[in-house]
């Protein structure tokens, strides 16, 4: 991983904002750090909702359990 990168773990991508905001709102009740990024996809903003920012991957495996456990699937991504 480069210096000063960052891993996240993406739970959700929707083409809608409310549908974003309204799985970080479930996600917030049990996890810390959740936040929406928003990328450009074909001309179209796709906002994706990401769990914390970990210098590992070792770091997030506790968070990935956590989110396994609660229902939420889950993939790392580094930024």
């Amino acid at each position: 991983m480069a210096t000063g990168a960052t891993i996240s773990l993406q739970v959700g991508a929707f083409r809608e904002l409310k549908s974003a905001a309204d799985l970080r709102a479930r996600l917030q009740e049990k996890f810390s750090d959740v936040f929406i990024s928003t990328v450009d996809s074909g001309g179209e903003p796709l906002y994706r909702v990401r769990v914390g920012h970990f210098r590992s991957e070792a770091e997030s495996d506790t968070t990935k359990s956590s989110l396994q456990a609660a229902g939420f699937a889950s993939f790392r991504v580094t930024d």
